[in-house]
């Protein structure tokens, strides 16, 4: 299993992560991979037993699923194995939301089907059992085929396998066998009758993987966030987030602007670009979606916990990945620093110009601040539609605001009439000295990341 995927990372350049070196389960070797995803019983390097079928495959493909690997390998298979796991007809796919696929070839395994993956550079692995005196299986061998021919009429395969497998110091070592029906039951023996050979599998890459373009969608564990600040690492239901991670291949297009889009008088996509993001295996209204960051909606049904997200990029999946859910975990956007400098919250004056030092907020006037990530709502938004007007959606968790220490009044606390993720608050500024001034905004016992305000007692 192991020698399959390094000759496919060999002639091929498909990115398999582990080193296929001499291994066991658990130690982070190639082999060591196998093993553990097959389930294989082993406690040493001497002391083991073989894989069944269904979870040698399944230990395989779940390998190329986790390492996002699956949708740069196409497989196949001729018969059915044997002993405890015998494989079924049909198709064989692992996984739900995204499937690996093995495409059935047939029942029973043919030196024609063998010799024409070979000849098409694909890496062919042979299983064969071997029988008693009495005609049952006693047991088998797995070796991985890399040649093919025949001499006189005669058809064979050259193959590869441990030359010993109680002494790794034996290496590895080639055999040429013919491969005949020779007890006329329809399957293929190989060098002897009672040999048989009961499992083919073939495995290729794409056209992606041969010109180095393949790519597959990598999001960053610690890259999924709030997108007001892009510091707090829990999320709310109903809240704006961004995931950062490595998303080649999005569709040209325009992404768009947080804001702009979030004003949207329609229903937010759930594919931008070519991207999707997946939350507890749902696809969720996007934002914007670019090669390094996309920004979505948390459904807003999801409880407080744990969840799991995934991107896929022209349908090719990331990794799942696993993020905190919080009841409430507001932050305050931010101005860009080319605006204003660095750590200045998103702020409206009463006439809607953006608070900056050159135009402070008032003291005792309105001010408007944008949040996300502030818990649930009374009425409640479904995910996805857009906040109402009238009655506005209020905010259900105990709101608070300080600037620059001091308490100030809340006037309204609630999602942003006609946009999608977006809480506005509107405060009264306290009595304070010019200057700048820490803002902090604390809902449900949990307070936002500290940003700066301006404020002038003059005006």
């Amino acid at each position: 299993m192991a020698n399959s995927l390094q000759y496919l990372e060999a002639r091929y350049g498909l990115p398999v992560p582990n080193d296929h070196v001499i291994g066991l389960m658990g130690d982070g070797s190639l082999v060591g991979e196998m093993d553990m995803r097959s389930g294989r019983p082993v406690t040493d390097r001497r002391t083991g037993s073989g894989t069944p079928f269904r979870a040698m495959m399944r230990g395989k493909m779940e390998y190329l699923d986790d390492h996002d690997l699956e949708d740069g390998v196409v497989m196949r298979h001729q018969g059915r194995g044997y002993g405890s796991q015998p494989l079924e007809d049909g198709d064989f796919t692992i996984g739900t939301v995204f499937e690996v696929t093995s495409k059935d070839d047939g029942p029973k395994v043919t030196w024609q089907w063998i010799c024409d993956q070979i000849k098409a550079g694909e890496d062919v692995e042979l299983s064969y059992a071997w029988e008693d005196a009495s005609g049952d299986i006693a047991g088998g061998h797995a070796v991985r085929a890399y040649g093919c021919g025949k001499t006189n009429g005669r058809p064979w395969v050259r193959y590869l396998h441990d030359r010993d497998q109680n002494d790794d110091s034996a290496g590895l070592e080639t055999v040429r066998v013919y491969t005949e029906d020779l007890d006329d039951d329809g399957t293929v023996n190989f060098g002897a009758a009672h040999r048989e050979i009961v499992f083919a599998w073939s495995e290729s890459v794409t056209d992606e993987v041969k010109t180095g373009e393949f790519a597959p969608p990598q999001t960053i564990a610690e890259g999924i966030v709030n997108a007001a600040s892009y510091l707090d690492k829990r999320l709310t239901g109903g809240a704006i987030g961004s995931a950062f991670g490595v998303f080649k291949g999005v569709l040209s297009g325009d992404t768009g602007n947080l804001l702009e889009e979030a004003r949207a008088t329609q229903a937010l996509p759930t594919t931008l670009n070519g991207i999707q993001v997946w939350i507890n295996n749902e696809a969720v209204p996007l934002f914007f979606a670019g090669e390094g960051q996309v920004n979505f909606l948390v459904p807003s049904e999801l409880e407080p916990g744990t969840a799991s997200l995934a991107v896929t990029v022209n349908g090719i999946p990331s990794d799942l990945v696993a993020f905190p859910v919080a009841e409430a975990a507001p932050d305050l956007f931010t101005l860009s620093p080319e605006v204003a400098g660095p750590g200045r919250a998103v702020i409206q004056n009463e006439d809607s110009s953006v608070v900056v030092p050159g135009n402070p907020a008032p003291v005792g006037k309105a001010i408007i601040l944008y949040l996300t990530g502030t818990g649930p709502t009374n009425p409640p938004i479904p995910t996805g539609e857009l906040a109402p007007s009238n009655p506005p959606a209020l905010l259900t968790l105990e709101t608070t605001v300080t600037i620059g220490g001091a308490p100030a009044a809340v006037e309204f606390a609630g999602a942003a009439p006609n946009f999608a993720g977006l809480t506005q608050i509107n405060v009264r500024v306290p009595q304070l000295a010019l200057g700048d001034h820490e803002i902090i905004v604390t809902v449900g016992g949990v307070p936002s990341t500290s940003l700066l305000v301006a404020v002038d007692p003059a005006l």
